[in-house]
């Protein structure tokens, strides 16, 4: 049976380089309904099996769209189905995105993960709308803002977004949407203001331009600076390369900072240092931003130049490290 869907009586316009699940807890907040019905009035939840209702329904939608379910969206808010599909992680981040056996988005996918980071600052000029630059691995600088993205909520000290909101409940946008810290109920959540984290680390002239490359590579799905410039190479290897390189910079930084780390103000190489253990330095994704911005910053500009890159890489590499899903300039 063919089922009509109606057209609601208002919409929020989306946001540039907003994800979905920013837009449509927005939506849920302005009509003060629960996430589960805004699901239902946007013909993204009904009685067909395919669209069940679970607490990871949210995320799902944020990664990736159907056809059908763009056009429902379509239908009900008359905002174009192309408009949606790019707000999704898929489209949006597609060069670091792989496919999975299963046919859905590999979670070992360069790109993939919902994240959890974010910029109070950016929080506070929109309201509390998110946005998509945030949700990867490799995103730790705000370059509106000049300053590191703050790593957890400033009450609970947990990611804010690594789980969806919960479908029973009306969203608070710019609020934290975590279990409160000792809740004994469902319903109990954190809520704490987002926008008002003041623990803020400068982000330097070179860490936002090693951002704004990572930023690049993934939108222009190659890169062709440094050792690639001869031959471009695709966006997912040239993440991989990143990725290596980033954890072996990390590594060394702890041991010799004063030589690897001269790129980086101080206020961030002592933050790093502080906070980074040995461990989390071999991590191929730390958690921390300012981890992921040591590491990042100095890999880009260890790839921007091929002897640099051989010194980085020297007397580093284990002897059982598979090269297979890297660049032929990394193999060689």
């Amino acid at each position: 049976m063919q089922v009509e869907y109606r057209r609601l009586p208002f919409r929020v316009r989306p946001l540039p380089d907003e994800p979905f699940d920013s837009w449509f807890e927005v939506m849920a907040h302005a009509y003060g309904v629960t996430v589960g019905e805004m699901g239902i009035a946007l013909g993204l939840v009904g009685e067909d099996k395919q669209f069940r209702t679970t607490k990871w329904l949210a995320a799902q939608w944020a990664t990736d769209l159907t056809t059908s379910q763009a056009q429902r969206l379509e239908a009900t808010t008359g905002l174009p189905a192309a408009e949606f599909h790019a707000m999704t992680r898929a489209r949006f981040w597609r060069g670091g995105m792989r496919k999975a056996r299963t046919g859905g988005i590999s979670a070992a996918s360069p790109a993939a993960g919902l994240g959890g980071r974010f910029c109070p600052d950016c929080l506070q000029d929109s309201g509390g709308r998110w946005r998509m630059s945030w949700g990867i691995p490799m995103g730790f600088a705000c370059l509106r803002h000049s300053r590191l993205l703050a790593d957890v909520c400033p009450i609970c000290k947990l990611p804010p977004r690594r789980a969806g909101h919960p479908l029973t409940l009306v969203p608070v946008p710019g609020a934290c949407h975590n279990r409160a810290p000792g809740a004994t109920g469902y319903k109990q959540r954190c809520r704490a203001g987002l926008a008002t984290n003041d623990r803020r680390l400068e982000a330097s002239a070179p860490v936002r331009g090693a951002q704004r490359i990572i930023f690049r590579i993934l939108s222009s799905g190659r890169a062709a600076f440094g050792i690639y410039a001869d031959l471009p190479q695709p966006s997912i290897h040239v993440l991989e390369d990143l990725r290596l390189l980033a954890r072996l910079a990390r590594h060394a930084a702890r041991d010799r900072p004063t030589v690897m780390m001269s790129e980086l103000d101080d206020a961030v190489v002592i933050e790093f240092l502080s906070r980074a253990s040995l461990n989390d330095s071999e991590r191929s994704r730390p958690e921390g931003a300012v981890n992921i911005a040591v590491g990042a910053t100095l890999a880009v500009h260890a790839l921007g130049d091929r002897e640099r890159l051989i010194q980085a890489l020297r007397g580093r590499l284990a002897t059982s490290t598979s090269y297979v899903a890297h660049t032929p300039q990394m193999q060689e």
